[in-house]
Formats: C-alpha cells, sequence, structure tokens
C-alpha cells in the first residue's frame, strides 16, 4: 500500500537493473511478518537478502582512534592544507559511490525481473558489491590521504567480503528448505527462523555501522573542520537515523510509540478515511483501498501477530502483495496504521459513517 506519504527513489546513474515498486532490503513468512510478499516465496527471500547489503551500505568500521593523539606534531601546515583537501575529495568520492550503491541496490530490490529468480537477483546484487569495492579501492590508493580514512575504507571492504560470504550461506539455507519437497505450509517455520536469526545479525550491524561512521566524522571534523565530513551526506546514515527515530517517537515527534495489542478484529470493520485515502475492512474480511496517488486494490484482512495484514491485488495490474501494520490511537471512530517497516507510511484514519 504504497505511496503516501513517502516514495522510494524513482530515478539512477548506474548499471543496476530498472526500478518499479520493499525493499537490504529488504526479504518470507513472519515472524516478523514482511512487505510486500507476493505469491512468489523467491520473492519474499529476495527483499530479505537485500539486508545483508541495503542496511550496511555505508558500514564504516574504524578503530583508529588513538592515532590523533600521536600523530606527529612536526606537521607543516602545508602538509595539513594538502591532506586535508585530499582527504575531503575522498570522502565526496567515497559518499558518491557508496550513495550509488545505495540507491542500485534499492532498485534492484523493487525489479520484478527477478521475482521468481532468486539465482539472478543474487548474481546482480553481488555484482553491484564489487564493482563498489574495485571504485573504493582506487579512492583509498590516492595519495596524501588521512590515514583514519583508508583505515576507514580497508576496513569497508573486509566488512563487504564478510557479508556477502554471510548472504551466500542464507541463500544456500534459503534454497535448501525450499528444495526439500516439503509444503509451503511445513517450510514456514524453518525459514522464520532463518530470518529471524539473519535480521538479528542485520540490526547489529547496521547500529556498529552508524556508531562508527559517527565516529570517524568526528575525528575528521575535529582537524580539518565539521563542514566537510557531515554524516548526513550519506543516504544510509539519513535512513538509519529515521529508523531509529520512527521506533522512538510518533510521526508527531512527540510521544513514545505505543503500539496496540489484543486487538479485537471487530472494532476495525467500517468504512475510514485520511484525506481521500479510503480503506473499507468487512465483517467477511475482504477489504478494498484506494488511495489519492490513483491506486486501487481488493483483497483480503486480517489481525495477525498484534498486526493488520492487507493481501492486496491491483486492480489495474494484478499484481499480489501483502503490506504488515503497527497500530495506535484505537478509538471506535479512529485509529492510525504504520507501515511496519521502511518507509514507514502512517495514515490517520477516521470513520466514515
Amino acid at each position: 500500500m504504497p505511496g503516501h506519504p513517502s516514495e522510494l527513489p524513482s530515478s539512477r546513474s548506474s548499471e543496476a537493473a530498472s526500478n518499479s515498486t520493499p525493499p537490504p532490503p529488504n526479504y518470507i513468512a513472519p515472524p516478523p511478518p514482511q512487505h510486500p510478499a507476493s505469491s512468489s516465496g523467491s520473492n519474499q527471500t529476495r527483499n530479505i537478502i537485500i539486508g545483508a547489503i541495503s542496511t550496511i551500505v555505508a558500514s564504516t568500521i574504524i578503530y583508529y582512534l588513538t592515532q590523533y593523539q600521536n600523530r606527529n606534531k612536526s606537521d607543516s601546515a602545508d602538509s595539513l592544507l594538502v591532506k586535508k583537501e585530499a582527504t575531503s575529495n575522498a570522502w565526496n568520492s567515497y559518499v558518491t559511490i557508496d550513495n550509488l550503491y545505495y540507491k542500485n541496490i534499492l532498485l534492484l530490490a523493487n525489479d520484478k525481473r527477478f521475482s521468481n529468480k532468486l539465482d539472478n537477483f543474487k548474481t546482480e546484487l553481488f555484482n553491484e558489491a564489487e564493482k563498489f569495492i574495485k571504485d573504493a579501492e582506487a579512492i583509498s590508493k590516492k595519495k596524501n590521504i588521512d590515514e583514519a580514512f583508508v583505515t576507514l575504507v580497508s576496513r569497508r571492504l573486509e566488512r563487504e567480503k564478510e557479508i556477502k560470504e554471510y548472504s551466500s550461506g542464507i541463500f544456500r539455507k534459503i534454497d535448501s528448505v525450499k528444495n526439500s519437497g516439503q509444503s509451503v505450509a511445513e517450510q514456514r517455520p524453518a525459514l522464520a527462523g532463518l530470518i529471524e536469526d539473519y535480521e538479528d545479525y542485520l540490526k547489529e550491524m547496521e547500529h556498529r555501522a552508524a556508531n562508527e561512521l559517527e565516529d570517524l566524522s568526528n575525528i575528521l571534523s575535529e582537524r580539518y573542520g565539521k563542514q566537510l565530513f557531515n554524516l548526513n551526506d550519506f543516504l544510509f546514515y539519513t535512513d538509519y537515523k529515521k529508523t531509529m527515530a520512527v521506533l522512538k517517537t510518533d510521526t508527531t515527534g512527540n510521544t513514545p510509540v505505543e503500539f496496540a495489542k489484543n486487538i479485537n478484529p471487530k472494532s476495525l470493520i467500517g468504512n475510514w478515511n485520511d484525506n481521500n485515502n479510503k480503506l473499507i475492512l468487512m465483517n467477511n474480511n475482504k477489504m478494498n483501498y484506494s488511495l489519492v496517488v490513483g491506486e486501487k486494490d481488493t483483497g483480503t484482512w486480517k489481525i495477525e501477530n498484534d498486526q493488520l495484514r492487507l493481501d492486496a491485488v491491483n486492480l489495474d495490474t494484478k499484481d499480489k502483495s501483502t503490506w504488515f501494520f503497527n497500530l495506535s490511537k484505537i478509538t471506535p471512530n479512529s485509529f492510525t496504521m504504520t507501515l511496519w517497516e521502511k518507509p514507514f507510511d502512517t495514515y490517520n484514519l477516521v470513520r466514515v459513517k
């Protein structure tokens, strides 16, 4: 149920696969629930695996903080200016390739050509990683760059290899389950367990990456000037901060989120409206919705794991998708539903009488 109020990237500037309309990211059946979940298990798997790269696309491990306490005090002003310019240029180049990598991965995640071709998707995914590695290595070899930045790139390349190896292992395990001869229902618990472990791994990696990028930015800013090394240059970092903000506060930015538990499905039956975004939930678990952007879907609904699940079929394209929403502020005549993952679209619905 995308399109309100935010949008995914609509353009790219590399050879990555073409965009359609997540997301590393990003991947099969709950728990935890994912979106969008097409009729193909491979499509869901594809969205999960994307997290291996997209959430770590700005990964910046660095344990080089003490170097500044021991740096050569005799550095001349001229040499510092040379290093400042070289490091600033390297930072800008690194930001460019990192953001390009990130956007291309998101585009790959939304490319319907790979919906039922997991192996092809993996190939394209790793091709993008190799392009990034090659470009990053070239940047790190430029002259006069600050040692901390060189270390940053080196550790980042090590992390890319680690992520690739871990992702390959996940692909193999998922393929093994899918080729086990079990029914989809029988496969679901094993796949859910794999995904739960994998998401825990990715969350930890993402958190560490953000912290380490902050450390590097602080060090370079102290030495050369804060305006040159802005954390918000990285799309990865800004998305990470948005995610953390959503997890901690509601859309007003003031009140801690308290998503509803033990939801009574009957309380949601009815016609709902949010600025002409319309949702109808029927007592036979049928539903339909229409968005101001023109999308119209029909399908079914239910409460699953304290979330509103919508299984939708687009009336124009016949594409199938599944969306999961966290609910809050439920009253007899209103409730708020927030897409459980990025871009966290939020609908403040009012009952139509």
